[in-house]
């Protein structure tokens, strides 16, 4: 609760969620937030942040732990077949960005900065 930087790391957004969801450890990281502390995530762990969640299995929409409401990432986008991208940006309800190795999408309050290739489909909450 009174860290000011928190590191999320992982290859399994699934894993994350389901360890963390409903944890006094989830409550922590929003009282992280709320204190003006960072929480960053790499990779999968950035996508089980979102709400919804890219389900990493087939490519669709899951509950993912909301951190990050109203928006969903598809980490190392650049790994995904052309198919399965069409497929999951054909199915989003919200805006989707596409978060390739060595990029990031940072939140400073309700301002976003994109770092690298993010590719963004859709308008990001807040702006």
């Amino acid at each position: 609760r009174r860290a000011r930087a928190v590191y999320l790391v992982g290859d399994s957004s699934q894993h994350l969620r389901s360890a963390l969801k409903g944890t006094p450890v989830f409550a922590a990281l929003g009282e992280v937030l709320d204190g003006g502390g960072v929480v960053a995530a790499v990779g999968a762990s950035a996508a089980a942040l979102c709400d919804p969640m890219l389900d990493q299995r087939g490519g669709a929409f899951t509950l993912g732990l909301g951190l990050v409401p109203g928006l969903a990432v598809i980490p190392e986008a650049e790994t995904e077949s052309e198919e399965r991208r069409q497929r999951t940006l054909s199915s989003a309800t919200t805006p989707v960005v596409e978060l390739p190795t060595g990029s990031a999408l940072v939140r400073r309050r309700q301002d976003w900065e994109l770092v690298g290739a993010p590719v963004v489909h859709g308008q990001l909450p807040g702006d």
